[in-house]
């Protein structure tokens, strides 16, 4: 009775033992893989030659979700949940051109979250990226990256990379 006794808290003690190992050594991985919000997010504001632009959510392609809060910041949300490049176009900006937010997946865990405002200088021709964003690296930590690129206006479409590109 007593070796059946003695196994049943060695075993025991082995599985909390592993259990505890796992949350220590991967409960961050684990933590995201398991995640089931959305898991791209962002706020955005746009300012055209200094004033600032209320974008209309309807106008807003490629988000699940997409709103305008009371201070005029649009915030979107896709759920992301594979890998590969995922796409937020704005349009109707009263910039004459639509404006492209680019992210990527590279892994189908990774969180995102964006909080940037767009500067659009109609006489130089650039939209200007303040900002940062979060996101996962390999081991499963939440990094920051300052969003801070200035692109030209040339063509019908403008293109910002976000996130880890």
């Amino acid at each position: 009775m007593k070796t059946g006794k003695v196994r049943i808290v060695t075993f025991s003690v082995i599985a909390v033992s592993c259990i505890i190992a796992a949350v220590l050594l991967f409960g961050g991985q684990l933590r995201w893989r398991l995640y089931k919000g959305d898991r791209i997010e962002g706020s955005l504001r746009l300012y055209i030659d200094g004033k600032q632009c209320i974008i209309d959510p309807s106008r807003v392609s490629g988000a699940d979700s997409a709103e305008t809060d009371d201070i005029g910041t649009l915030k979107y949300s896709l759920k992301a949940d594979k890998y590969g490049k995922y796409t937020v176009d704005i349009s109707d900006t009263g910039l004459g051109y639509d404006i492209e937010l680019d992210y990527h997946q590279f892994n189908r865990w990774n969180v995102y979250h964006s909080d940037i405002s767009l500067y659009a200088d109609t006489a130089a021709k650039t939209i200007t990226c303040e900002g940062c964003s979060t996101y996962l690296n390999e081991q499963g930590w939440t990094r920051l990256k300052d969003e801070n690129t200035s692109v030209q206006t040339n063509g019908p479409k403008v293109t910002i990379r976000l996130g880890t590109l």
